[in-house]
Parts: structure tokens; C-alpha cells; sequence
């Protein structure tokens, strides 16, 4: 049905092409249809069995964990049909195309599969007339070895290739495949109960004796096997063992072994085709050798782990130890560095060039740093203008003002004149040492009159930093002890005042005048005897008058007199506070002394030597502190 329905679509394609040739430049919306159902129903199962057999063959690489030559995996077609539903003619075309290349390279691949098959054929026929088949050629091979007694290493012989498991068992001396082969073999032999192979075993003597040699056969075993057993230093492993298998590698083409080479075949359709890739390998080889030979430096050392195997023999790669191959490898760096090193240097590399000394416009390629007289002027562009106004934005919205700090004229080269954010530290030398320290805290737990030089803020700094060290050392505590420990309990002294207060009745009459109750000091006083209110008193103190009744003359004395008590009074209090004034400026200055003697503070006398307070020049300072009395 499939059939006639593409020959039907055919059939009306041809049919309006025929009818109307130049249709094709102008094409109709139904021959358009026509022909996009008859693309469809022609490349629809040519795509499908493309991708099917393409993603059949990708499997199955990964399984092997095989790559291809190249290196890279085969792409595989994702078009399984043609779609042709609300497409263009273009996109239509496309699919097509990428169909039709799929299937040409796997008919490519088929056909360089089928010739390999049939050279293999033709060249590996036991029948045919003058040559020799794969086994006939490794017994002759086998043969050889033991008559001139030579390993396969030195035949050239390389060994062979072992595949990874997904394990990663396999190596050169072990194989994961032929363990479960042999374990099966011999598990079925177990099985069916033969033995392992009973043609090559000797018959046991049951009957001799176990601790009894045979001293012919093992003397003759000996000599057999290892005849030049007095001389070691000419044994190797190839002599008695085949070389382990090597890993396939991914890099470099590993060469045929003898048993899969094909024989050299008589002419023919076949043999041509051998003999041209044997050409192609020879010349390849010769272009290889010519490239290491007459490479530039670049490119020989960029490459040069893989031209050394390609231009070494295998043989002599193989007969080198790893020593001998670092060495070379050594040697073939120092050649190279040597060659560098005698070879004209380049203008960079020269010193100071001229215009003449190097190649045209090569200080376009080269950046170059320029050396400034002064500092460069910025360039003002668009972009710094925005960013500076975007910065400007910014901090207004975030209120960040950096307000010049108003300075008086007096306060500069001050402390305060140093940046925001720093402080100066003094690194003048101390003025006091050990012993002053050890005589201030002595004095301060002794004398009470000891009178502490630091300022009040110092102490409550002081005060501050030792609050903070005691909560670090309490929280520290708490950190490093395994089990809680609560805060030390500090000792707080208080005045507490318990006494019971005494109370006692006041017992009085109720009616009694407040005058009875006045003390006897507070009732008389002397000279105011019988006076009342007005009345003063007379000079002698012999009576008292009225002021009314007094006299003018009688009143001027009165004032006269209380105007020389009142200097008199003045007089003597002046006196004694000029007294007192005195007395107190010679305390100071006697307490100034104190403190100076204390402090052990040292004057210069009339003659320039030192001298402390309060002794006489010449007078010596007193004996030097002991060594007990410093503290350390």
C-alpha cells in the first residue's frame, strides 16, 4: 500500500510538472503539498533506519568503551520524518539534506567495511599456492624463538593490547575475560569429572619414597632450563616470559602485530590496495622523521614527547629503562635551551632597540610603559562625570556628608591636627623604670597621704579596661570548663544602721508658757539687765536711756564709738588672716618639698651637680638599692 501510495504521489507530481513546466519557478499552493507528501513518504524510512542503526552502533561503543579512529564519536541523526506541517520550503530542504548525508556516510561506512572484510579474506587464506597461514606462521615463529633462543622483545615483536573492563581489573598481566573463561572450563571438567589434562601429567609412584631426589633428571632439568645459571647478569624477563599486553592508547596508532599483519600478496585488484597503504605509511613515517628533524624550535617543543616516540625505534624505546628516558628527555630539553640561547635574541629581549634594529610596526603589537616627568593629567570623559555625579547622588540620599572640620589658627601642628580615624603614639622613652614603679605602689599601699599622679579620667579609664578584662576572663571561663561556673561572687562592704532608735516621752504641761523652757544662757545676758526694746546703753555700762530721750551729742559719740570698734575689729581680724596666709604659703611650700623628696626629684646646685632635695652638695645619695628591692 505504502508503494502505491508513493507512486500515486508520483504520479500527480509528474502529471501537473507535465501539464505546466514553468510551474516550477511559481509554484502552487497544491504543488507545493504535492510535493512536500511526496518527500515525506520517500525519506521517512530511510531516516528512520539511519537513526535506529546509528544509535544501535553508539550503544554498543559504549558498551566496548571504544572510539573511533578520529577520535570522536559518530553523530548520530535526530530526524526520524520529515515535518512538514506549517513549515517553509527552506526548513523542508534542510531536513532533507541532513537525511541524504546521513545515508550517504553509512553507505560509506559499509562499503570501507565490506573491503576491509574482503582484503582480510584474500589475504589470510590457509589454500592459497606460496604462502603460509596465520598458524602455520606462529608455530614457524614459536620454532625460531627456541632454536636461537631470542625473546620476542628482540625480534621487534610488540606486545599486545588489552581492553579496560568497567572495573578496572584488566592490566598487563592479568585478564578479567580469560579468568572467567578458564574458571568456567575448568568448573565444567569438575562437573563432568575429567581431569585437567591427563595426557601431559606423569604417573605418581605411590610406592617411593617422597624425601628421595633424583639427582639425573634434576641436574639435567637444570641445565636444560637455565644453562648459564653461574652468569645472572645477563638473564631478562623476556627470556623466559612474553611482555605483558599495554593498554591501547588514544594518541598514536599501534602497529599490526606479525600474527594480524597480512602476507605479502601477488598483484591484484586486492594487493593494490595493501601495497598503496603501505606506501602511505612509509611516506608517512619519512614525513615524520624529516618534521622532527627540521622542525623550528616552537614546534619541537611544543611536541616534543610525541616526536621523540614516533622518531625512536620501538625497539629502542622499549630497551630504555625510565632512568634512560629521563635522561633523554633531559638532554633534549638542555639541547633546546642551549640552541635558544646561541640564537639571535629578539629586539624585546636586546636592550635599548632602534628603529632600525627592529622588524616594522612591531611596536603596534608590543604595550609599552612610558616613564612620567610628573603625574598624569586625568582625562575628563563622559563616563567619569556620570559616575562622579552617580557618587554625588548617593550620598546625598544617604545623608553621607564629609563636612570640613573647622581649625583654629593656634591649634595647628597639634595633637588634634592628625586625621580622623588615627591618633599619635608616643615612642618617647619612659621616664620612669623598675625602681620608680616599685617605690609608687609601694607608697600607695603604705602611706595614706600617698597622692596618685594619674588625672581623673586616666583612673576611669583604668577602672574601665579592668571591668572589661574581668567579663572577658569570666566569659573565657565559662567557654573552656566543662561543666557551668558561676560568676565570682565580689565582695561589696556596706554601713548598714540597725540600732533600734530611742525615743523618749516629752512630759510637760500643756499650759505652760514657752519662756520657762528657755536655757539659762538664752534668759540673761550680760549688760542687758532690766533693758527693753529701745533702750541702749550708757558708756560705763552704770544705766540705759531711751534713744528718744538722748541728746545730738550724746547720739554723735554713740555713732563714734561703734565706728572705732568697727575699724578696731577690722584691724585684728586682718591681722590674723595675714598671719594665717602666711603660715598657709609656708605649709604649701613645705608640702611642695615632701612631695619632690618623694618623688626623688634632683636639682642642679650653684656648682652643676645634681643633688637631691633637702641634702647638702657633696652629700652622697645614699647607698644604691639592692638588687631585692627592683622589681622584676
Amino acid at each position: 500500500m505504502a508503494v502505491a501510495g508513493e507512486a500515486n504521489s508520483a504520479g500527480d507530481l509528474l502529471a501537473q510538472l507535465a501539464d505546466r513546466p514553468l510551474a516550477v519557478f511559481e509554484p502552487t499552493p497544491a504543488l507545493t503539498k504535492s510535493a512536500f507528501a511526496l518527500a515525506k513518504e520517500l525519506l521517512d524510512p530511510l531516516a528512520t533506519e539511519i537513526s535506529d542503526a546509528q544509535k544501535a552502533r553508539r550503544n554498543e561503543n559504549k558498551k566496548k568503551r571504544k572510539r573511533q579512529e578520529d577520535g570522536d564519536e559518530q553523530p548520530v541523526l535526530q530526524l526520524r520524518k520529515v515535518h512538514i506541517e506549517g513549515v517553509a520550503v527552506r526548513q523542508v530542504w534542510e531536513q532533507a539534506r541532513r537525511i541524504l548525508d546521513a545515508a550517504c556516510d553509512e553507505i560509506e561506512r559499509e562499503l570501507q567495511q565490506d573491503g576491509a572484510r574482503q582484503v582480510e579474506g584474500n589475504g589470510e587464506g590457509p589454500d592459497r599456492p606460496g604462502e603460509l597461514s596465520a598458524d602455520d606462521m606462529e608455530e614457524d615463529i614459536e620454532a625460531g624463538e627456541d632454536e636461537k633462543g631470542l625473546s620476542a622483545e628482540e625480534e621487534g615483536h610488540e606486545p599486545d593490547t588489552y581492553v579496560a573492563d568497567p572495573h578496572g581489573l584488566n592490566d598487563g598481566f592479568f585478564s578479567i575475560d580469560d579468568f572467567n573463561k578458564q574458571s568456567q572450563f575448568l568448573e565444567q571438567m569438575d562437573a563432568r569429572g575429567e581431569d585437567d589434562n591427563p595426557s601431559d601429567e606423569d604417573e605418581v609412584d605411590w610406592d617411593a619414597d617422597p624425601f628421595e631426589k633424583d639427582d639425573d633428571e634434576e641436574a639435567s632439568d637444570v641445565d636444560n632450563v637455565m644453562p648459564a645459571l653461574n652468569n645472572t647478569n645477563d638473564i631478562r624477563y623476556a627470556e623466559f616470559f612474553e611482555p605483558p599486553a599495554k593498554k591501547l592508547s588514544k594518541t598514536k596508532r599501534m602497529r599490526a602485530l606479525p600474527k594480524t599483519q597480512p602476507p605479502k600478496a601477488t598483484a591484484g585488484p586486492g594487493n593494490s590496495e595493501i601495497e598503496d597503504d603501505l606506501d602511505a605509511d612509509l611516506r608517512r613515517a619519512m614525513d615524520d622523521v624529516h618534521r622532527d628533524i627540521f622542525a623550528s624550535e616552537s614546534e619541537a617543543s611544543s611536541g616534543e614527547e610525541e616526536a621523540s616516540d614516533e622518531a625512536d625505534g620501538p625497539a629502542t624505546r622499549k630497551n630504555m629503562s625510565t632512568h634512560e628516558r629521563q635522561r633523554a628527555k633531559i638532554a633534549a630539553e638542555i639541547r633546546r635551551l642551549e640552541a635558544a640561547n646561541v640564537a639571535k635574541r629578539d629586539w624585546t629581549l636586546s636592550g635599548e632597540a632602534r628603529a632600525v634594529d627592529r622588524p616594522v610596526n612591531s611596536l603596534i603589537e608590543e604595550d609599552l610603559d612610558f616613564e612620567r616627568v610628573g603625574k598624569p593629567v586625568p582625562v575628563v570623559t563622559t563616563e567619569t562625570t556620570e559616575e562622579i555625579e552617580a557618587l554625588i547622588k548617593r550620598r546625598i540620599i544617604a545623608r553621607e556628608f564629609d563636612e570640613v572640620i573647622r581649625r583654629r589658627p593656634d591649634a595647628i601642628g597639634s595633637a588634634s591636627d592628625a586625621r580622623r580615624g588615627r591618633f599619635e603614639i608616643d615612642d618617647r622613652k619612659a621616664e620612669t623604670g623598675l625602681a620608680d614603679m616599685y617605690e609608687q605602689e609601694r607608697l600607695k599601699s603604705t602611706d595614706p597621704n600617698y597622692v596618685d599622679k594619674r588625672s581623673a579620667v586616666t583612673k576611669k579609664q583604668h577602672a574601665e579596661i579592668d571591668k572589661l578584662w574581668k567579663d572577658v576572663n569570666y566569659q573565657l571561663d565559662l567557654l573552656s570548663n566543662l561543666h557551668f561556673k558561676p560568676k565570682r561572687v565580689e565582695l561589696e562592704i556596706k554601713t548598714v544602721e540597725d540600732k533600734p532608735t530611742i525615743s523618749m516621752e516629752d512630759a510637760r504641761p500643756v499650759g505652760e508658757v514657752g519662756e520657762s523652757m528657755l536655757a539659762p544662757q538664752e534668759v540673761y545676758k550680760a549688760g542687758d539687765q532690766g533693758r527693753k526694746e529701745g533702750e541702749v546703753m550708757r558708756k560705763h555700762g552704770s544705766s540705759t536711756v531711751n534713744k528718744e530721750e538722748m541728746s545730738k551729742d550724746e547720739k554723735i559719740r554713740k555713732r563714734r564709738r561703734e565706728k572705732e570698734r568697727l575699724k578696731k575689729q577690722k584691724r585684728q581680724n586682718a591681722t590674723s588672716a595675714g598671719e594665717r596666709a602666711k603660715k598657709s604659703k609656708q605649709e604649701e611650700k613645705k608640702d611642695i618639698l615632701e612631695e619632690l623628696k618623694r618623688g626623688n626629684v634632683k636639682v642642679i646646685d650653684k656648682k652643676g651637680d645634681l643633688q637631691s632635695l633637702g641634702k647638702k652638695s657633696g652629700s652622697s645619695s645614699g647607698p644604691a638599692p639592692s638588687s631585692s628591692a627592683l622589681k622584676l
